[in-house]
């Protein structure tokens, strides 16, 4: 598919001088990338097409926390490369708003633009800055950033998504199996399973190959190169930002919290498409039923009533195991699960990515938007349910940071959606009776 692109120049919002103090050279420092605003990037990319590296001169202006969000990939499938010395460098805000790559080598392709994505309020933007062409404007979606990320599937004709393999194997990056680097030979005891009496298996050999490539050819030249100097990170060990403990820190697994923060933003952005439907009020009383525990059990009339939903409303075979894809169809909405990463084979071997849909997370509920709609139109009452409070998982990674990932509860495993049960087994009576008449109510 042929996707024209638009060459935009973007105007300047309000000066941000009154917000931010500025340095002593001069460039906008922001202290907090929960402050920082896409209206300082553009600010920042003008201010900075003229510099010797106009790549280094943005990455010396942006947000702590935005640098101290990092993974590195030495094999990266897209259009920038990388390698195990100079590989392409993935930032991303905490809360996946914003993500910003480059690399640091000026032989290889890529080396002398920045590719950004954003997250709007109910999709992903691509954009590609190149200082030197267009006098350092943004191009927006561009057709060769569209070949690899636009969901083929989808309703819109522009609806790029974020390809990240699945946790916890991150191939071509650092830390690739579950952010650990380290030379051990068998996977050490972790804490809790001393008793575990369970064989220890084997460390795979890419993981001493990578904890040797990090601590030496990249290790030598990162703290003094032009770009990679400016990123922070949370600790002094040597294979920082990846943990040399397996099921590590959080601060120190990268892979692990950017697969976290794309599921958050793709399922904020389903949410929000499903909310947008025409069809949604039809639907509530069916999708009520069939993610809560209403379903579940040996009732005879439930199960048929589950199964008659079923059929009603297959998933897709051979995309997703989530429950919610046969919905989507009739709300109106079209998806990618796998999507074949690079078919003609430009950036290396054709093989299968994940999309990230937002779909599994909605497999153990109800969203807290969706559920609030329907008590809104009237079709529950609040009351009828109990909801489970669940934690942003943007939250749970700045709160808990420090913490060991085997403290954190089961809901940080749930994401941030609210687990909708009915408080009494006789509201599930009323809740199965609304579901059967909404589904015999449908169009055939």
């Amino acid at each position: 598919m042929q996707v024209s692109c638009t060459q935009t120049k973007h105007k300047r919002d309000e000066p941000i001088e009154g917000r931010y103090a500025d340095g002593h050279d001069g460039r906008i420092k922001i202290e907090n990338a929960d402050d920082f605003q896409w209206s300082d990037l553009e600010q920042i990319l003008a201010a900075s097409v003229a510099a010797k590296d106009p790549i280094a001169a943005v990455l010396a202006q942006l947000p702590p926390d935005l640098l101290s969000n990092h993974t590195f990939l030495y094999d990266p499938k897209g259009h920038q490369k990388g390698s195990y010395e100079y590989p392409r460098a993935i930032l991303f805000s905490p809360d996946g708003k914003l993500i910003i790559t480059f690399n640091g080598d000026p032989k290889h392709q890529g080396y002398a633009e920045l590719e950004i994505m954003r997250a709007d309020a109910d999709q992903f933007t691509l954009f590609e800055w190149i200082p030197t062409k267009g006098a350092g404007a943004l191009q927006q979606n561009p057709a060769l950033c569209l070949g690899c990320h636009q969901d083929p599937n989808s309703e819109r004709p522009i609806d790029p998504k974020p390809i990240w393999p699945a946790y916890a194997r991150w191939q071509g990056a650092y830390g690739s199996y579950d952010d650990f680097l380290s030379l051990e030979k068998i996977y050490p005891v972790l804490p809790g399973d001393e008793d575990d009496d369970e064989p220890r298996e084997p460390v795979p050999e890419e993981v001493h190959d990578e904890y040797r490539q990090f601590t030496g050819a990249f290790t030598k030249i990162r703290r003094d190169h032009p770009r990679y100097k400016y990123l922070n990170e949370a600790s002094d060990a040597p294979t920082a930002p990846y943990t040399i403990q397996p099921k590590g820190r959080l601060d120190e697994r990268p892979n692990f919290r950017l697969s976290h923060v794309l599921k958050l933003k793709s399922a904020q952005h389903l949410g929000r498409r499903i909310l947008a439907s025409k069809e949604l009020p039809g639907l509530l009383p069916i999708l009520l039923f069939f993610h809560s525990s209403c379903n579940d059990g040996s009732e005879t009339e439930r199960s048929l009533l589950r199964a008659a939903i079923e059929k009603r409303f297959p998933p897709p075979k051979q995309q997703t195991e989530s429950d919610w894809a046969g919905f989507l169809p009739v709300l109106g909405i079209s998806h990618s699960y796998l999507v074949p990463r690079d078919p003609a084979g430009r950036y290396g071997e054709p093989g299968l990515e994940p999309f990230y849909d937002g779909l599994d997370w909605f497999d153990n509920g109800v969203s807290v938007e969706i559920f609030a709609k329907a008590v809104e139109l009237g079709l529950i009452e609040a009351s009828e349910y109990e909801i489970g409070t669940l934690k942003s998982i943007y939250r749970v990674l700045g709160g808990l940071a420090a913490n060991d990932m085997r403290t954190l509860t089961g809901s940080f495993w749930n994401g941030p959606m609210s687990i909708s049960y009915p408080k009494e087994e006789a509201n599930c009576d009323a809740i199965a009776r609304r579901a059967e008449a909404a589904l015999n109510a449908l169009a055939p």
